[in-house]
């Protein structure tokens, strides 16, 4: 069912069946949230990861509807797309779109936090928590204060 796919050097491995699937530090997270007693080689990466790109995307969903509330004219140009480099991250979106990708990387976030109670501190400490409030700050301030 697979298929290589070649491009700038490198070979890859397609499989139909996993297109659409979010893949962050190497774990597929749709099929990690299926089956959250799989054994993660590095749980806190994987967490981290998720961490970092959950603001990623929030970030990019926030600008897009930021340019859309101050845009005056429709030939805007839309924000740039979303790409693993982008914020250091080590994801692949699988062609979702960033709103289905970022429910996708929600989900798995929550149960790794479910299954792993003690990485919620690690939200702190990294820095994440006051970046999150910080794009909350951002969509009340762009769609008017409420």
């Amino acid at each position: 069912v697979g298929g290589l796919q070649a491009g700038k050097g490198t070979k890859r491995v397609k499989y139909a069946e996993l297109e659409g699937l979010v893949v962050v530090e190497e774990v597929y997270v749709d099929l990690y949230v299926k089956d959250p007693s799989h054994d993660l080689s590095n749980p806190q990466a994987v967490f981290d990861g998720l961490l970092r790109c959950f603001c990623a995307l929030a970030a990019q969903i926030c600008n897009r509807q930021s340019s859309t509330v101050d845009s005056s004219s429709s030939d805007a140009p839309p924000p740039p797309a979303l790409g693993a480099a982008e914020e250091g991250g080590n994801w692949v979106l699988g062609g979702l779109t960033e709103d289905e990708a970022l429910s996708s990387v929600t989900s798995a976030t929550l149960t790794l936090v479910r299954v792993r109670p003690s990485l919620a501190a690690h939200a702190g400490r990294g820095g994440y928590l006051k970046r999150l409030c910080s794009l909350l700050e951002e969509v009340v301030g762009a769609g008017g204060g409420g």
